[in-house]
C-alpha cells in the first residue's frame, strides 16, 4: 500500500514538472514572440521615420536645384552653367542623415514628342513606321488613321480597355500606352536612370534589365524626348521679340532699324496664308546685300528683305505674343544624337555646333551665329532656324535619397518650369526604390 502510494506521489510530481515544463515552454515562446514583435515593430517604426526623412530630405534637394536654377542670370543655358556641373553641392550632400544626390537636365536638350515630326521619329534606333504612325495618330486631335497607325477602336478592343489620348502628350511614359512602344525602348539599359553602366546594364541576359551587353549604354528613347520643354521668346538680351505680324510697318522699320519698303515687304509678306514662321522671310534667291536705295523715304514701294538684314533682325523678330514657345531645341545643351536629328543627319553641322558651344563660354548665342556657321547654307538655316533656341525655361530634377540607419534608397522627380522670379511644379513624383 505505502509503495503504490508512494508510486502515485512520485508520478503526480513528474506530471507536475512536465506541466511546469510545458508552462515555461510557453512563456518563452510567448516572451520569445513578444521580444520578436517589439524588434520588428522598432524596424518598422525605424523605415518609416526613414522614409519620411528621405522624403524631405529628396524635397530639399529639388529646392537646391531651384535655387541654383533661378541664381543663373546667363541669357544662354550651357552644359558649363552651375546647374549642370555643380558636382560639389550636387553629389552625396548630407541632408539630415541622408545622402542626396541631385541631377539636372534641360528639358529643351530633348526633342518634344508633341511637336516632332514624322521624319524625325524615324531617325530614333529601332523606330518602326507602324510605331511612328501610331504615336502621331495618339497626339493628334482627329479620329483618321493612319495607314499603320491605331486609333481609338484598337485600344477599345484590349482586354484592359482605354482611351486614346487624341491630343498632346502629358508625360512621357505615356508612351508606354501607345501600340508598339515597350519599356525596352523607352527606358533602354538604364533602368536606373544613373547614366552609367552598371553589371546588371551589361550582362546580356543573366538579369534585369535585357541588354546586348556591348558595353555601351542604351539610354532608351526617354534620353531623346520630352512633352514639357519651353523656350522664353526672348533675345539674346534678355528683352521679349518683336512680333512682325502684329506690328505695323512704322513701327517695324523704327523697332528694326530697316527701311520703309523693307518693313512694307515685311508686312505683305507675313499678310500671305502661306506665311507661317520667320525663316519665311528668306530663301535661296534672297539678294546677300540691300539695295543702294536702302534709307530713302518711299513709303509706297516695298524692297525686299536682303540676307544681311535678314541676319541684323533675326534674333529680335518673332510670329507670336507667346512668352514661351514649345518644342524648340537648345542646341547648346543637346546630345549630338539630338543634333544628328535635328540637323537631319548634317554630321559637319552638328561638329561644328558640339565645337562652338565648348569653345565659348556662353555657347551659341543667337541664330545669325548659327546662320554664319561653317557648312551651314539659307535652305539648311530655314529648316533648322524656328526649331532651336540658347536657352531654357523648363528643367527635369531626379533626386536619390539614402538613408544612413536602413541604407533605405528614396527617389524622387520632378519638373520644374524656372520663371523670371520664382520655379512652378508641372510634375511629382516620388518613392521607395531598389
Amino acid at each position: 500500500m505505502k509503495g503504490q502510494l508512494l508510486k502515485t506521489r512520485l508520478n503526480c510530481k513528474a506530471l507536475a514538472l512536465v506541466v511546469v515544463l510545458w508552462i515555461v515552454m510557453l512563456l518563452a515562446v510567448i516572451t520569445a514572440t513578444m521580444i520578436r514583435s517589439a524588434l520588428l515593430g522598432d524596424r518598422v517604426s525605424l523605415s518609416s521615420i526613414d522614409k519620411a526623412k528621405c522624403s524631405f530630405a529628396v524635397r530639399a534637394g529639388v529646392e537646391t536645384a531651384i535655387a541654383v536654377l533661378l541664381s543663373d542670370e546667363n541669357q544662354t543655358d550651357t552644359l558649363l552653367d552651375d546647374w549642370a556641373v555643380n558636382i560639389a553641392d550636387f553629389n552625396d550632400i548630407m541632408i539630415g542623415d541622408c545622402a542626396v544626390t541631385i541631377d539636372v537636365t534641360d528639358e529643351a536638350s530633348k526633342l518634344n514628342i508633341n511637336t516632332i515630326t514624322a521624319k524625325q521619329l524615324m531617325k530614333f534606333d529601332e523606330m518602326t513606321q507602324e510605331i511612328a504612325d501610331c504615336v502621331l495618330d495618339w497626339r493628334d486631335e482627329d479620329s483618321k488613321q493612319r495607314e499603320q497607325g491605331a486609333e481609338n477602336e484598337y485600344y477599345q478592343q484590349l482586354q484592359i480597355a482605354y482611351q486614346i489620348r487624341n491630343a498632346q502628350f502629358r508625360t512621357i511614359r505615356e508612351l508606354l500606352f501607345v501600340r508598339g512602344v515597350n519599356e525596352e525602348l523607352l527606358f533602354g539599359e538604364d533602368i536606373n536612370f544613373n547614366e552609367k553602366l552598371d553589371i546588371a546594364e551589361n550582362d546580356g541576359e543573366e538579369s534585369l534589365p535585357l541588354d546586348n551587353a556591348d558595353s555601351v549604354l542604351d539610354k532608351g528613347w526617354i534620353s531623346l524626348l520630352s512633352c514639357h520643354s519651353l523656350a522664353p521668346n526672348e533675345n539674346s538680351d534678355g528683352e521679349a521679340k518683336i512680333n512682325i505680324k502684329s506690328e505695323d510697318e512704322k513701327s517695324l522699320a523704327k523697332k528694326l532699324s530697316i527701311s520703309n519698303a523693307q518693313a512694307k515687304w515685311i508686312k505683305e509678306k507675313t499678310g500671305d496664308k502661306k506665311f507661317k514662321k520667320i525663316t519665311d522671310l528668306i530663301d535661296d534667291k534672297s539678294p546677300k546685300k540691300a539695295q543702294k536705295n536702302k534709307g530713302k523715304k518711299d513709303n509706297n514701294k516695298s524692297e525686299i528683305l536682303d540676307l544681311e538684314t535678314f541676319k541684323s533682325i533675326v534674333d529680335r523678330i518673332t510670329v507670336t505674343d507667346d512668352s514661351t514657345i514649345a518644342g524648340k531645341v537648345n542646341i547648346n545643351t543637346a546630345s549630338e544624337k539630338v543634333l544628328k536629328i535635328l540637323f537631319d543627319g548634317e554630321t559637319s553641322l552638328v561638329e561644328e555646333v558640339v565645337r562652338r558651344r565648348e569653345k565659348e563660354e556662353n555657347g551659341l548665342t543667337s541664330l545669325s551665329e548659327l546662320f554664319d556657321m561653317k557648312g551651314m547654307n539659307v535652305n539648311k538655316f530655314k529648316k533648322v532656324a524656328d526649331h532651336v533656341c540658347f536657352r531654357s525655361s523648363v528643367y527635369f530634377v531626379r533626386c536619390k535619397a539614402r538613408a544612413n540607419a536602413t541604407q533605405m534608397q528614396y527617389y524622387c522627380e520632378a519638373i520644374i518650369e524656372r520663371k523670371e522670379s520664382n520655379a512652378e511644379i508641372l510634375y511629382w513624383y516620388e518613392g521607395i526604390t531598389n
